[in-house]
């Protein structure tokens, strides 16, 4: 038994064939359709997507490269004209209801592998924990220029300065005695 199993049917999988067909119910897209399906299209078009192909003999070259496998999928290579036709004649609301299907079913039902939560159920969370709270500033510091300043202990010498890469600065402090200097930037 084989066991193997591609990354391309793997993400096809994720897509519910029963609530495609109902998309292509509501949104008529097989209505003239005479043996290349809607879902042969789609399957035709993430391969475009994922395979990068920029052309129809691209797109049918590689689908024929893998027919045997693609016969799992329920769908036949298609030729060039019949994809060209079913890109220019079949609705685009079809993808659009797809799109959105997905959408929902990611952000409301299916459980994030890492996270195991659902992803709108955890924005929701998040909103009640305080996502966006009031900026506050907490100590240290004393003000908003606090936060950029540049912070540091020194020891004032015997001249009463304090040196910084080579720079001496004159304080008021008596010899000794261990000095918190604060530089703020410029504007």
């Amino acid at each position: 038994m084989n066991r193997f199993c591609s990354i391309f049917s793997q993400l096809l999988q994720l897509f519910s064939r029963i609530e495609f067909q109902q998309a292509v119910i509501e949104t008529q897209a097989e209505r003239h359709a005479r043996g290349f399906t809607c879902w042969g299209q789609f399957v035709a078009m993430l391969f475009c997507q994922l395979g990068r192909a920029h052309s129809l003999i691209e797109i049918t070259g590689g689908l024929r490269s893998c027919e045997g496998k693609l016969k799992h999928l329920g769908i036949t290579a298609p030729s060039r004209s019949s994809l060209a036709y079913a890109n220019g004649h079949r609705p685009w609301e079809l993808a659009q209801q797809i799109l959105r299907q997905e959408l929902h079913r990611y952000n409301y039902r299916q459980v994030h592998s890492t996270t195991q939560e659902v992803p709108y159920f955890r924005f929701q969370k998040a909103l009640k924990q305080s996502l966006f709270r009031e900026f506050k500033i907490r100590p240290p510091f004393q003000s908003v220029k606090d936060i950029f300043c540049l912070r540091m202990d020194q020891t004032v010498d015997s001249y009463r300065r304090v040196s910084i890469n080579h720079l001496q600065f004159k304080v008021h402090a008596d010899p000794r005695t261990k000095v918190n200097l604060r530089i703020y930037p410029l504007q």
